[in-house]
């Protein structure tokens, strides 16, 4: 290999390298730049900074797999990646070993069933190189995905049921509280990775919105984690109002002259070929004026948002938008009947550089 340069400083010597340039001087500090080959279709770098040295460039080794139910190719701030989206239940097969950059998505919350809370927007993990998180190193051989469902079937007097967790590479993002309901006293939302909407209580008794707590990552893999936010809270004075489920980047808002609205999701930036906003809350509703609160950005029902992946439902009960961890809108109608929207599903996004 030829030489790639010099390095050198103190009293002005020099010597060769090949994988070290810099210059030589007279009495000043020596700079050293590491220069590693890059193979085709395999790296990309990251920057690691060295106390009295400038920034220096060593490539990070992607693997290669195989998987999904869908596949594509985009450029990223200048990178082609691979992509390979599961939105349901697969396996995903590393041919060679390396890192990988992932998006993990929990289901949404089912909205309870009678004048009921919205659901909860599911947890949104996110471990890659190039957002400041480790990426995961995975072996070759086939790795288990499981995408989580949308919380459905609680029963018409019932609070609605949390969303699945998803879960992949020993990461767990878990699911949205459902929506508090009528009757079930004292109609509050449900915990979960956001919490679900406050129902329809007694008069001038509030149903509260259920408590977010966010999942972590394993200690040998690091990234950002959106979720810990809490559904707003019922009322039953000036109307008879819910709450809206929490959303990934804000809590649901309570009813009071109005519905209680949906959290937001977050919005995934330079990910994806599109930036999509996941895991919005659901909205609540004014039962006493027959009105719907706005559903979160990131597949939150309520009013048919458009800013996930899916677009979800638009009304009362409809459902979160599929493959976005949208929570389910809840529902005007008082009988017994489950009425309240299902929660949107989960997603496990992969990507490598090629």
């Amino acid at each position: 290999m030829s030489n790639a340069g010099k390095f050198g400083g103190g009293g002005g010597s020099a010597a060769s390298s090949a994988f070290f340039s810099g210059k030589g001087g007279h009495g000043q500090r020596g700079a050293v730049r590491i220069i590693y080959p890059t193979p085709s279709g395999q790296s990309d770098t990251i920057t690691i900074i060295d106390r009295g040295l400038p920034s220096v460039s060593v490539p990070v080794s992607y693997g290669v797999g195989t998987g999904g139910n869908n596949s594509y190719q985009a450029t990223i701030d200048g990178q082609l990646y691979q992509f390979r989206e599961f939105t349901s239940n697969g396996t995903f097969t590393v041919a060679t070993a390396g890192k990988f950059d992932v998006l993990l998505v929990g289901g949404g919350g089912e909205a309870g069933g009678r004048i009921s809370g919205g659901g909860g927007g599911g947890a949104v993990m996110l471990s890659s190189i190039t957002h400041s998180g480790s990426g995961v190193t995975l072996t070759a051989g086939t790795h288990s995905i499981t995408v989580g469902a949308g919380g459905t079937g609680g029963g018409g007097n019932s609070p609605g049921n949390n969303g699945g967790s998803t879960t992949a590479f020993g990461i767990t993002a878990t699911g949205g509280g459902g929506g508090g309901s009528y009757v079930d006293y004292p109609g509050d939302g449900q915990d979960g990775a956001n919490g679900g909407g406050g129902g329809a209580n007694n008069p001038n008794l509030v149903g509260s919105g259920g408590t977010g707590t966010a999942p972590t990552f394993p200690a040998e893999i690091t990234g950002a984690v959106y979720a810990g936010y809490n559904g707003g809270s019922s009322t039953w004075s000036t109307i008879l109002g819910t709450g809206g489920g929490g959303g990934a980047a804000a809590n649901g808002s309570d009813a009071a002259t109005v519905a209680g609205n949906g959290g937001d999701g977050v919005q995934i930036t330079n990910f994806e070929q599109t930036d999509y906003y996941y895991g919005g809350g659901g909205a609540g509703v004014n039962y006493s004026y027959g009105t719907m609160g706005t559903g979160g950005k990131g597949g939150g029902a309520g009013d048919g948002d458009t800013n996930g992946k899916n677009t979800a439902g638009n009304g009362s009960g409809t459902n979160g938008g599929t493959n976005t961890g949208g929570g389910g809108a809840g529902t005007l109608v008082n009988n017994n009947v489950d009425n309240g929207g299902a929660g949107g599903s989960g997603i496990v996004v992969i990507r490598y550089a090629i």
